[in-house]
């Protein structure tokens, strides 16, 4: 197990080019599942959590191992909505319910950054969601980042002013 970090390096300020850049291409390596340029993106001692389960996995090689295993529970995910999380970059994680085609809320991923990096992945059960401003199902009208089998490598990050807390802006 790699050795505790004493102090996490600078994220990138919110809003920055960098911050913007790396946040475009996690969603689309996330959306798209390419493991190769989603693990690219992360530090070398990554951390991927998943309260309350105690499971946790530390180091690109064991969270590709995990995201490989998982990788057909993500391609259910119909719809990534952005927000922030204790001033990280988040998202709401939507579903379509097979039977009815509406969406609901099924994970919120929140990540840590790095320099340019990503160095923490944690995802939350949906009990978190509507403390973030995130609704169970979100109305058909609203803005969000749609992702279909299809449509995957068109999705693209762009901040969610509304649902940010004063902290967050």
């Amino acid at each position: 197990m790699p050795a505790a970090r004493i102090a996490d390096p600078e994220a990138p300020p919110q809003g920055s080019s960098v911050d913007g850049a790396l946040l475009e291409r996690f969603v689309a390596a996330f959306a798209n599942q390419d493991l190769d340029d989603l693990v690219a993106l992360m530090t070398d001692d990554i951390w991927l959590r998943m309260p309350p389960l105690p499971f946790e996995y530390r180091g690109t090689a064991a969270v590709r191992s995990f995201l490989t295993a998982t990788a057909v529970n993500r391609a259910g995910i119909a719809r990534l909505v952005p927000v922030r999380a204790n001033r990280q970059p988040a998202w709401g994680e939507y579903r379509r319910d097979p039977v009815t085609g509406n969406l609901h809320i099924v994970a919120v991923l929140v990540i840590a950054l790095a320099n340019d990096q990503i160095s923490g992945m944690i995802r939350f059960d949906t009990p978190t969601a509507p403390h973030l401003g995130l609704p169970r199902t979100p109305a058909l009208s609203a803005p969000a980042h749609q992702t279909t089998k299809t449509q995957r490598r068109r999705v693209i990050h762009r901040s969610h002013p509304a649902l940010m807390t004063a902290k967050d802006q």
